[in-house]
């Protein structure tokens, strides 16, 4: 009479499989959480960025050389954006450097607000700036173009 069934030893080795493989997919599961986390901290980066920049267009026409900082709130977070202007070969054009860090920890509004000068940026977007071009108008004048759609271009 033969017996059916799985012995002590089968049951226990398919056991330790399960665990394993379930192991691994709670861990896949985690780093993929994490990543998306991030990915978000990055795009919102991104927007900081972009948002500066386009800040820079709307305040000025030619931006100063220096560095210059500045806080921003989004998506629930805080931010900080650092923008550095510096001379090209060309004097008619700026290069424009912002880096964006995240500051605080999430959820914390008492965490530190200093950057250190070890951390690395979550974003960076670089630019240039040109001073419009005079041109002369019909009737003779000298005029420049401010449009902040049209830097450095003739219209």
């Amino acid at each position: 009479m033969k017996q059916r069934g799985f012995t002590l030893v089968e049951v226990v080795v398919a056991m330790a499989i399960a665990a394993i493989a379930l192991v691994a997919l709670v861990t896949a599961l985690g780093q993929t959480t994490k990543n998306t986390a991030h990915l978000r901290e990055k795009l919102f980066a991104q927007w900081v960025a972009s948002n500066a920049v386009n800040q820079m267009w709307l305040t000025t026409n030619f931006p100063a050389k220096g560095k210059q900082e500045g806080d921003e709130t989004l998506g629930g977070l805080e931010w900080r954006w650092v923008r550095e202007v510096t001379e090209t070969p060309n004097p008619l054009v700026r290069r424009v450097d912002i880096s964006v860090y995240r500051l605080g920890l999430e959820g914390s509004r008492s965490a530190s607000r200093d950057i250190d000068d070890d951390s690395a940026p979550l974003a960076k977007l670089t630019t240039f700036a040109s001073e419009a071009i005079q041109i002369r108008q019909k009737d003779g004048e000298a005029s420049q173009n401010n449009s902040p759609f049209n830097r450095g271009g003739l219209t």
